[in-house]
């Protein structure tokens, strides 16, 4: 089940409660509710952070495979460290 963050307050909410109205607007920042108590909260879900298996997947995938290497990439530095060919 997802968390949701409001971008306007910064409160975590477990689940959109029972009653909230959608405000059928969308922004970057989420989709607005008004929950029963009046308050109006632009709400996005929190996304799992990766898995370190899955981060290295993706470094494969987008660097290595393309041969490429950016600064700011915590395994092509590793692998620059080591001397390791990408």
């Amino acid at each position: 089940m997802p968390e949701y963050v409001c971008r306007l307050c910064d409160q975590v909410f477990s689940k959109i409660p029972e009653g909230s109205v959608d405000l059928g607007f969308r922004s970057r920042c989420g989709k607005m509710w008004k929950f029963p108590a009046g308050r109006v909260h632009c709400l996005r879900a929190v996304k799992p952070q990766p898995s370190e298996h899955q981060k290295l997947r993706n470094h494969a995938r987008w660097h290595v495979t393309r041969n490429i290497s950016k600064p700011d990439c915590i395994y092509c530095a590793q692998a620059k460290i080591e001397g390791v060919q990408l």
